[in-house]
């Protein structure tokens, strides 16, 4: 007997003792689809056009023998007999096969997905199953191996859904790929009905957010569009606040030339708390907190200040007023008896009161109870503060004839000083024992001599200092120093008193009406007819000016403290920070060239044929000091560098370190250099032609003479040159072969003097079209256009931390700019020559210098009000 088993199955599944096979008694049967040929056996069913039908049928089927048989019979039925929807192929197929019911309806199609998922055998798990789907994704791709070996893809073969060609599967027919697609892997995937109720959970939230967020939208678009609208009108407020700070300190000066110091203090409190607040708020701040005045508006008021410092009193008609010499505060008002015009403080802290009635006499007073100490009878000779000796004892007394007597404060009694016929000013050296009286002589003009004079035998001890002009008026430092003589012709002259040798003749404009050295004798004050005070800085080898004081015809120090009060119907307190701010010891005068290098003033002067490069550090208060010296034709660059003529050669020079950089052939005079801060490149600028060299390897490495080049400078790192033209155009280089990496019409007249911050980010501009500008470094575009000055500008000069930009120029001021918008925030000074500029590293001060040398520095002192 014999059977004969059909069906499809793995060989897996037929073996349950992997030592054995069945395979041994069996033989495969492999059954393949039709080929065209074979299925044109249904054309004659298939209508007139049968064979186009056919065609389209095996473009569908691939011959598959049980899609093929349907189809044609499907195409065959009543149906499709007419001219409906189903009359053509594709619609029949899309209708029975690509319905998303037909893998559940046809047969064929639910068996190929059944067996493909392994639905319904207990040896497929989830695993298989993902094997199987993971292994027919690449099968849509294109092909796989056949491997029986592998168990998914023999499940592949045996689920009917694929053809073996050479070896490989590949996808039996088309409706098999349309039909069991990627979409259908992702419905059948192991974890997929989990992933099914997510993603419909998903799509729930999704409609229930899009309405949330349609709602939220809604309500967000009302709150950007109130936020916008807030922020518009905060922008406006912002600007407005902005507007009015910058509008107040450009009226700072104008309120400070007035002496409106009230007015300064409301605006600066107004803005006390501003964002907007910046250098300019802090430098009026300094100014204002260290000057204190008051108004006397019954007269002219010529304060005395008290020998401890802490008192001044003056004298308005019959009244005497005392004030707190530190707060300015009226301390006592009394009635005088006598009818004069002076009062002056005793080394013991009594007044004198000058009586004119009569043949005049002077009256000693008491300051706290007002009542008169004791009535002279006499005229003193003077009511300088030092004309008592330093015990209060003795004075000077001037007689009916014009003599001079010492007189004993406390007996009464005077004495005649033979060698002092006619003296008109007389005064107490510090040892009490000798002093000095100025004796007018007039033989073959006017003269003078100052007579030194022992107390006790009223014989001269010294040699006389003596002069060939007029005498306003003397005055000697309290630690017999110095002397400093007043002439009719507008000059100090000061001497070093023990060697008897002049130290400096210092020409005034007007005639000095008074003198006064400080308690520690290193600074002298004078007063001038033209109501300007002059303050100078005193040692043994020079007098440098440190500044001014305006409007005063009255001025002295305060003893034991760094102020002075002056007076000219406004009563002033005044730091001597607040002069010196405005003007520092400076450089001598005549320099016919000045630069910055680093934070020293450096400037060239002329002696024959030598020329000496002396040094000034504006943070201290040290004299100038010479740093080198050159021959022949010399001249200084923008960054300090001396460039030395030596026949047909120019030399670069360090004048600071005396160190010679680079040498170059050049016979031109109008060489102009300058060095990278590194020291390693140098850029030499001649008529028309600007070059690069390498100073380590002493080597050229670029020049070019395409243009007429005004200005250069280096940025920080020494990569980039900045060069400036006759037109007004800005040039962004590199060092190495100057190619251009950037250009901007910067201004339309000639740029001369170009500068980097220290960063290196910016780099601003100055021009003889009477404008600054300060310009991007990375990409030449304009920050801002700094336009006010009425003169060519000289300078412009970004601070650190590039909030402010300052410029100088030729109309004799120095201004402040907001450095974002080119807004001019105040005018530092007026009627200042000044040429460079120069911030220090801080920040805090800025530093000019002027064609004479002096060195003005503006510092803004950080306080709190």
């Amino acid at each position: 007997m014999t059977f004969c088993l059909l069906g499809a199955a793995l060989p897996s599944d037929l073996i349950r003792d992997v030592r054995t096979t069945p395979f041994n008694v069996g033989k495969r049967i492999e059954l393949r689809d039709f080929t065209l040929e074979e299925a044109r056996a249904f054309t004659p069913v298939l209508g007139a056009n049968g064979a186009e039908r056919l065609e389209r049928v095996f473009f569908w089927t691939g011959g598959h023998p049980f899609l093929t048989q349907t189809l044609c019979a499907g195409l065959t039925s009543p149906e499709s007999s007419q001219n409906g929807p189903l009359s053509t192929v594709d619609e029949h197929v899309r209708e029975r096969y690509l319905d998303a019911r037909a893998r559940e309806t046809d047969t064929n199609l639910a068996d190929v997905g059944n067996r493909l998922l392994g639905t319904g055998d207990p040896n497929v798990d989830e695993r298989i199953r993902a094997d199987a789907l993971s292994q027919y994704t690449k099968l849509l791709q294109g092909s796989i191996q056949d491997d029986e070996s592998n168990p998914s893809a023999a499940r592949i073969k045996m689920s009917g859904v694929a053809s073996l060609e050479s070896g490989r599967l590949s996808i039996r027919n088309r409706i098999y790929a349309k039909v069991f697609d990627k979409t259908w892997i992702r419905e059948n995937m192991p974890g997929q009905e989990f992933r099914r109720q997510k993603r419909a959970f998903w799509k729930g939230a999704m409609r229930t957010g899009g309405i949330a967020a349609a709602v939220v939208g809604t309500i967000s678009f009302l709150a950007w569009q109130n936020q916008r609208l807030a922020n518009t009108r905060e922008h406006e407020r912002n600007q407005a606040r902005y507007e009015a700070y910058a509008s107040a300190m450009s009226n700072m000066s104008t309120l400070w030339d007035r002496r409106n110091h009230e007015e300064i203090r409301r605006t600066l409190d107004r803005f006390v708390s501003s964002p907007d607040r910046g250098w300019e708020w802090d430098f009026w701040n300094g100014r204002i907190s260290e000057s204190r005045s008051v108004f006397e508006p019954d007269g002219s008021p010529m304060p005395r200040v008290s020998p401890d410092g802490k008192l001044l009193v003056y004298r308005i008609g019959q009244w005497a007023k005392l004030l707190d010499a530190s707060t300015l505060r009226l301390v006592r008002k009394f009635r005088i008896p006598g009818h004069g015009f002076n009062i002056w403080w005793t080394p013991k802290g009594t007044l004198i009161e000058e009586d004119l009635e009569g043949r005049g006499r002077d009256l000693e007073l008491d300051p706290f109870r007002g009542g008169v100490i004791r009535d002279f009878g006499h005229r003193f000779l003077s009511w300088h503060p030092d004309s008592f000796s330093p015990d209060g004892l003795w004075t000077f007394e001037v007689g009916v004839q014009g003599e001079t007597s010492f007189f004993d404060l406390a007996t009464g009694n005077g004495r005649r000083i033979p060698a002092a016929r006619l003296t008109t000013l007389g005064f107490f050296l510090p040892d009490g024992k000798t002093v000095v009286l100025y004796v007018p002589r007039y033989k073959g003009g006017q003269q003078f001599s100052v007579a030194f004079i022992d107390r006790a035998t009223g014989q001269e001890v010294a040699k006389p200092i003596g002069g060939n002009a007029a005498v306003g008026t003397i005055a000697a430092s309290r630690d017999g120093r110095y002397l400093a003589v007043a002439t009719d012709s507008n000059s100090i002259r000061v001497y070093d008193l023990p060697h008897r040798r002049l130290i400096n003749d210092l020409t005034t404009k007007e005639r000095v009406g008074m003198l006064q050295f400080s308690t520690d004798g290193t600074r002298l004050v004078a007063a001038c007819a033209n109501r300007l005070a002059l303050l100078y800085a005193v040692d043994s080898h020079w007098v440098h000016p440190l500044g001014e004081i305006s409007s005063t015809n009255v001025v002295w120090f305060v003893p034991g403290t760094h102020r002075l009060v002056a007076s000219y119907g406004l009563i002033r307190l005044i730091e001597e920070g607040e002069v010196t701010r405005k003007t520092v010891r400076g450089l001598p005068p005549g320099p016919f060239a000045t630069g910055w290098r680093g934070d020293l003033a450096i400037g060239i002067y002329q002696r024959g044929a030598e020329n000496s490069v002396l040094a000034f550090d504006p943070k201290t208060e040290r004299p100038p000091q010479r740093v080198d010296r050159a021959s022949g034709h010399s001249v200084m660059s923008e960054d300090g560098t001396l460039v030395i003529g030596d026949g047909n050669q120019r030399i670069l020079r360090d004048p600071i370190s005396q160190k010679s950089r680079l040498q170059i052939p050049s016979a031109l005079a109008g060489v102009s250099a300058i060095v990278s801060s590194d020291r390693k490149y140098a850029a030499v600028r001649e008529v028309g032609k600007i070059a690069t060299w390498d100073i380590s390897r002493r080597r050229l490495l670029r020049e070019d003479t395409g243009g007429d080049f005004t200005a250069m400078a280096f940025s920080p790192d020494g990569r980039h040159l900045a060069l400036g033209r006759y037109d007004g155009r800005l040039e962004m280089r590199r060092t190495v072969d100057l190619t251009v990496e950037w250009s901007q019409p910067a201004h339309f007249m000639l740029i001369n003097h170009l500068e980097f911050s220290r960063d290196g980010r910016i780099v601003s501009s100055s021009s003889d079209d009477d404008t600054g500008a300060v310009l991007d470094a990375r990409n030449g575009q304009p920050i801002s256009h700094l336009v006010g000055h009425g003169q060519t500008v000289f300078c412009t000069v970004a601070s650190p931390d590039l909030r402010r930009a300052a410029t100088c120029g030729d109309d004799g001021t120095v201004r402040l700019w907001d450095f974002q918008t080119g807004r001019e925030l105040t005018t530092l000074e007026t009627k200042v020559d000044v040429k460079q500029l120069h911030y220090s590293a801080d920040g805090r001060s800025l530093y000019g210098i002027a064609r004479d040398g002096r060195v003005y520095t503006w510092t803004a002192a950080k306080r709190v009000r």
